[in-house]
């Protein structure tokens, strides 16, 4: 004589494919009262479960015989991909542009300061003018890379 099958629930198993419980979800056992899943076995067939704000907790409760109370979550072997943050482009742009200011601004006072300094000592124009250059070539290497990054970011 052949030894029966030992009996299954029905349904168990498609149970398992549709809704895996989590440690965390929250669940109910066809009362109203809410559980949290503490703990889910090795082989998913049961959990722990606690009433939340209490001491009282329940082992082993089988997983056929649990209600979830949140979304279920789709189980996907896919994992899913992370998408961009959305990027106020207007807000990039004005933080550059504050940025470029500022600098030159800086950079045109810290020159004023040096040129009167020299003046004072006494140097020749040639020397106030390659200065002045150097002033000028900043501003339009920071132009140029504004036109640059903002180029960029009209290909986001």
């Amino acid at each position: 004589m052949k030894p029966m099958p030992p009996k299954r629930k029905p349904n168990a198993d498609q149970l398992r494919l549709a809704w895996q419980p989590q440690v965390g979800d929250r669940v109910t056992l066809g009362t109203e009262i809410i559980y949290t899943v503490t703990r889910v076995s090795q082989n998913g067939s049961d959990v722990d479960l606690q009433t939340p704000e209490t001491n009282l907790y329940r082992y082993r409760v089988p997983v056929g015989d649990l209600n979830p109370v949140d979304p279920v979550r789709q189980t996907s072997s896919v994992p899913s991909k992370r998408t961009k943050p959305s990027i106020n482009m207007e807000d990039v742009r004005e933080r550059i542009a504050t940025t470029q200011q500022s600098s030159v601004d800086q950079f045109s006072g810290d020159i004023a300061i040096l040129k009167k300094y020299l003046k004072a000592k006494g140097l020749g124009d040639d020397v106030l003018d390659e200065l002045d250059s150097l002033c000028e070539g900043m501003e339009k290497r920071w132009n140029s890379t504004v036109n640059a990054i903002s180029d960029l970011l009209e290909g986001e």
